[in-house]
């Protein structure tokens, strides 16, 4: 569990969190967190992500939590995906697909009980039980997934490294730029 102390408040005094739902390049599935027994929402699915440390930008925060929640060490191409403030929460939250070369089993800590990963019919087919908050970004995200798992074909490994240098952008209606 991570020190809430140590995290930045935004000047308007939200919290900022931020999170990465993972898609492997060579599958095409989408890699989902089942939350631990001390976490908010126990034991539904989510993404991974969690609280900015002072200072962060929020692809620091996303990335560091997916390093940090799964130990993966590869290389991650990130796109954003959605914003969501919560006034109740005093949180502000910025999920991002992120694009890695293939799928891995992460190495879980107390945050987590489990993962799993899934294909998109898996994901929408009604059958998860998500997180409430992931179920409203996936739901907004939708079309945008399914862009990203049919380009992400175009990544490999090899190439997946030359794209992170020279900053890959994916437009709005989803082509590779």
């Amino acid at each position: 569990m991570h020190d809430r102390r140590r995290f930045a408040q935004a000047p308007d005094d939200f919290t900022k969190a931020a999170g990465i739902i993972p898609i492997a390049a060579d599958s095409g599935r989408i890699l989902l967190n089942q939350r631990g027994s001390m976490m908010d929402e126990a034991g539904k699915y989510a993404g991974w992500g969690g609280y900015s440390a002072l200072g962060e930008s929020s692809v620091q925060n996303a990335t560091r939590e997916f390093y940090e929640e799964s130990l993966y060490q590869g290389p991650i191409v990130l796109i954003p995906a959605h914003n969501h403030s919560s006034p109740i929460k005093n949180l502000t939250y910025e999920t991002f697909i992120g694009v890695i070369p293939s799928e891995f089993e992460p190495i879980i800590d107390q945050e987590s009980m489990g993962f799993r990963w899934c294909t998109m019919s898996e994901v929408y087919g009604g059958k998860i039980n998500f997180h409430p908050e992931v179920q409203k970004v996936l739901s907004e995200v939708q079309e945008l997934l399914r862009t990203v798992i049919k380009k992400s074909g175009l990544l490999n490994e090899e190439n997946l490294y030359g794209v992170i240098c020279h900053k890959l952008v994916i437009d709005v209606d989803g082509s590779i730029v």
